[in-house]
């Protein structure tokens, strides 16, 4: 899978600097690349809390939730 990835870089244009292929670009910014540094899960993760009408707010918005959940602290993920 990687080789057809590289070579799609390899044989096509990039999309705003069109002078260029897409690897010629990654290469040109690969020194600046932050190293990997481990797992991502990809999501941002708060606390809250179930109200009585098993609804839980999240950036503004109302989410419903089973009521067994009612009172008791949750997890809410955001994916990324």
């Amino acid at each position: 899978m990687l080789d057809k990835c590289i070579a799609y870089a390899k044989a096509h244009r990039h999309p705003e600097l069109s002078e260029q292929t897409v690897w010629e670009v990654f290469e040109a910014e690969r020194p600046k690349l932050v190293p990997y540094a481990g797992r991502f899960d990809g999501f941002h993760a708060m606390q809250a809390s179930v109200s009585k009408t098993c609804l839980v707010r999240f950036d503004n918005n109302k989410y419903s939730v089973t009521a067994s959940a009612i009172g008791r602290p949750v997890e809410v993920q955001d994916r990324i």
